[in-house]
């Protein structure tokens, strides 16, 4: 900067830090939203493989921490219905774009937010390059596990990207979901119809065994 930074300069560079903490904040509670939307998604899909409730199939999912176990049972469900194989490459694809997504869940579930760099950096600075300056999720300095170290610090930029992923990666089980519909109502139409004939079966044998004590005066 050719001259010296005002009060006022301060004061406005705060009042921006401020409303991009405030935008992340709103871009954490979206992201954290679309992916428990995800979940109970990929629960109703379970349910429907598993043919049970989906509270049954809720209570083992969430009863599993690791989310890759997730995926890869579901994954193996869909290899043992015959019924339903033929769907298991495009669960296959939405698998992958979750395991992607998933980096960045993790930030959102266990990392905190905290503020870029302040005032004087941006002063000092001649370079172009403001990401420096914006808030950026990261994990607690004592979690010194090297899978941790892996992961970069999440910011606006991520969890924009995050959050339409997700909405894409929805938008796919919803698909699925619905190819899945027909496959699952089939098997109860088929069996309502068996037991249809067998109600009609019955009642004829009923009908037979009435008019023969008629005949008969039974």
């Amino acid at each position: 900067m050719s001259e010296e930074p005002t009060e006022e300069d301060r004061a406005e560079f705060d009042r921006l830090a401020r409303e991009m903490m405030n935008d992340t904040y709103k871009l954490i509670g979206k992201g954290i939203t679309a992916w428990s939307k995800g979940e109970g998604l990929l629960v109703d899909i379970a349910a429907m493989l598993l043919k049970t409730e989906r509270e049954k199939a809720g209570l083992v999912l969430y009863s599993i921490n690791n989310f890759h176990t997730w995926l890869s049972i579901i994954e193996e469900l869909f290899a043992l219905d015959p019924r339903y194989t033929p769907l298991r490459p495009d669960w296959i694809k939405i698998s992958k774009r979750l395991k992607k997504c998933n980096d960045v869940r993790v930030s959102l579930a266990h990392h905190a937010l905290g503020p870029g760099k302040g005032f004087e950096h941006f002063v000092e600075s001649d370079d172009d390059d403001f990401s420096a300056l914006f808030p950026r999720l990261r994990p607690n300095q004592f979690d010194t596990r090297a899978r941790t170290r892996k992961h970069a610090a999440v910011g606006m930029e991520e969890l924009s990207t995050f959050i339409d992923d997700m909405g894409t990666a929805l938008e796919k089980i919803t698909e699925l979901f619905d190819q899945m519909i027909p496959i699952f109502l089939e098997r109860d139409e088929r069996l309502a119809g068996q037991i249809k004939r067998v109600k009609e079966k019955l009642q004829e044998m009923n009908a037979h065994r009435a008019a023969i004590r008629a005949d008969y005066g039974g």
